[in-house]
């Protein structure tokens, strides 16, 4: 029998470069895979409808801060009469947020692609803006 095959440095001198090798890899796969993702979790937009719970709109319709659409800001006359598309912007762990635009085909899409940009406008006017007392 050949004496190096059953010496102990063997498995050593393996497990060791297994090891190395598996380091390798590991820090060629970069940072990225090992790290939290950068952004927020994505949420999503769901139209208000007969099924909105209507105490929560009524008050999000109250402390709304805006009166301009985010995306384009053109004015929104949000009366009872007015057809103003609203929706809820929901993400988990979050609260609710409404959200008004001007136009559904045009906007919509627009606040799809970046919706923390138009939340932090949103965000920014509501700081500014005077609470109103409760009556």
């Amino acid at each position: 029998m050949n004496q190096r095959l059953s010496s102990p440095s063997l498995p050593l001198a393996f497990f060791v470069g297994l090891l190395l090798a598996t380091l390798a890899l590991s820090a060629h796969a970069g940072p990225a895979q090992n790290q939290a993702p950068a952004h927020a979790p994505a949420g999503v937009l769901v139209p208000v409808d007969a099924k909105t719970d209507a105490t929560w709109l009524t008050k999000a319709r109250v402390a709304y801060p805006l009166d301009r659409c985010p995306v384009c800001d053109d004015k929104i006359e949000a009366t009872a009469s007015s057809n103003v598309p609203e929706y809820i912007y929901r993400v988990a762990g979050k609260p609710d947020r409404l959200v008004r635009f001007c136009n559904d085909a045009e906007c919509v899409p627009s606040f799809k692609k970046d919706p923390d940009k138009y939340l932090q406008m949103t965000e920014e006017t509501a700081a500014t803006k005077t609470p109103v007392p409760s009556k």
